[in-house]
């Protein structure tokens, strides 16, 4: 089985024009600010309350990077429906942290990555967070200048856009070759879920309590199949191997858990209400790893699985003990 992702992670460099609050997991105020502004900038019916119902959603960029929809049955393996709506295609990179105040004329830093198709769309990510800049982030609304946008490449930091220009930069393609042959297992594998995480099985989030790393497993496989057949060239995992897949997943053995729920929150100017963004954190230890699932969830650390994973949600570390 081969599958294969371009994409690229961004580091926005910006300074703070007045003192600056960024909240615990800044990643849902900056994602929820991007879209604001791109939406004022993009949209040309803004009198509609959603995007469905609009007669330009299959050619609307902001309806692409954000409320991006199928458009045919049975779209990839796993049988989108027509109108189902489908991730975006793209991760703000946000932690944990504690509240982090910014003083004017300091610098600050975030990440973001864009996957497949989404990477064109580069000068709107700049766009859009040089208006919200303008705009304000935060609880008290602090404003700040964007300075450049920079891509890590290799030792160095190169910048690709910076006062206005848009430099060219080559993608990183991650590649999945994976042998669903191979008997090998590994054990004591450390699964960290480093930034909420929430799956919903039959309408009802997993928590901490009922963690099952199959249903886990099967919705990172979903998610995956997503992102490659809507954003990567229609690429489609053949359903037998995905059947495989599942099979070795259900011989992972959950050795240890350490898991808790986290409360977050955030305020949705479309919804004009609070959004609840609260997963389960923490990490549990397998055994009997099989290594084709193992190298599924190294494709997991990139693309993180989660719903709301546009807002940093659903980011994943591993560690072999």
């Amino acid at each position: 089985m081969q599958i294969e992702i371009p994409y690229q992670t961004y580091t926005v460099i910006a300074e703070a024009k007045n003192t600056l609050e960024l909240p615990l997991f800044y990643g849902a105020t900056i994602r929820g600010g991007l879209g604001y502004v791109l939406k004022e900038f993009t949209c040309t019916n803004k009198k509609l309350n959603t995007c469905s119902s609009c007669y330009l959603i299959q050619k609307c960029r902001y309806s692409f990077l954000f409320e991006a929809v199928s458009k045919v049955n049975g779209a990839g393996q796993f049988f989108f429906k027509q109108g189902e709506k489908i991730p975006p295609p793209f991760v703000i990179e946000s932690t944990l942290a504690n509240t982090k105040v910014v003083q004017k004329g300091s610098s600050f830093s975030f990440s973001f990555t864009l996957f497949g198709e989404a990477i064109k769309y580069l000068t709107y990510f700049a766009y859009g967070f040089e208006q919200l800049g303008k705009l304000g982030l935060g609880g008290k609304g602090g404003k700040y200048c964007l300075k450049a946008i920079t891509v890590d490449n290799g030792d160095t930091s190169v910048p690709v856009y910076q006062d206005g220009v848009l430099q060219a930069v080559e993608n990183k393609i991650f590649k999945l070759s994976i042998d669903t042959d191979n008997c090998e297992k590994l054990n004591n594998v450390k699964l960290c879920f480093d930034t909420p995480v929430r799956i919903k099985i039959n309408g009802k989030l997993m928590t901490p309590d009922d963690f099952n790393f199959l249903k886990f497993f099967a919705s990172l496989l979903r998610r995956l199949s997503c992102l490659l057949y809507f954003y990567c060239g229609k690429q489609v995992i053949d359903i037998e191997e995905v059947k495989h897949l599942i099979q070795l997943a259900e011989t992972v053995k959950v050795n240890k858990k350490n898991l808790h729920w986290f409360d977050l929150s955030r305020y949705s100017t479309r919804q004009k209400s609070k959004v609840k963004l609260g997963g389960f954190v923490g990490h549990v230890t397998l055994n009997q790893v099989p290594v084709p699932a193992y190298e599924i969830l190294k494709a997991g650390k990139i693309i993180h699985i989660s719903k709301n994973a546009s807002f940093g949600l659903g980011k994943i570390s591993l560690i072999c003990l």
